[in-house]
């Protein structure tokens, strides 16, 4: 998964440190079909390249039947004694642009797209920091990946052909890096899979 730069109004331009593949290129696919009547979750007013805030037509699901790992952000104890990720705040969801899962199909048919997949979380730092202190400030692992599962359904109307993308869905966390004598050095941000973003069209 990707290196990436995060920027929110309040943390200005993040840049990732971790050496990583390139995320996925391009944004979401066309908007899907307006008969869904899920709702779009809240989402940061930011987005940041590699990622896309839904439409209100954009089916978002959190996990289905999948334990939630870890535990929600907080401000512990440097494991390591020097480096610190502190002031862990949440900063709403996204989804990633690269595709996971898709189908389509010529109508008239119902599209059935079921997910379970393991994505990686992505996080970056503007100052070097371990990847057990990040762990430790949002309260769960950041090298490993976790489950996304859910299922949408689409109708597809005769002489029309449908498509199905999914995409993961991600809680968005940022906390501020700290140094010996408790001295301000950057920002770390990571993103949590934690679910599943679906856009469907004819």
């Amino acid at each position: 998964m990707g290196g990436f730069v995060i920027r929110t109004a309040s943390i200005g331009v993040l840049t990732g440190i971790l050496a990583m593949g390139a995320m996925g290129a391009g944004t979401a696919a066309a908007a899907p079909s307006s008969s869904t009547t899920e709702k779009a979750s809240a989402f940061s007013a930011d987005v940041p390249k590699g990622f896309f805030k839904p439409t209100s037509r954009t089916i978002v699901k959190r996990n289905a039947g999948v334990p939630e790992a870890g535990k929600t952000a907080g401000s512990p104890q440097s494991p390591d004694g020097f480096k610190d990720l502190r002031n862990v705040r949440e900063n709403g969801e996204l989804c990633g642009t690269s595709v996971i899962q898709k189908t389509s199909g010529a109508g008239k048919t119902t599209l059935v797209l079921s997910v379970d997949k393991s994505v990686a979380v992505q996080w970056s730092a503007t100052a070097s920091i371990t990847a057990s202190a990040v762990s430790a400030g949002v309260g769960f692992n950041v090298t490993k990946t976790y489950a996304v599962k859910n299922e949408t359904r689409f109708e597809v109307p005769s002489g029309k052909h449908g498509t199905i993308e999914a995409y993961p869905l991600y809680d968005s966390y940022v906390g501020d890096v700290y140094e010996g004598g408790w001295l301000k050095t950057g920002t770390a941000t990571v993103l949590k899979p934690i679910g599943v973003c679906f856009n469907q069209w004819t």
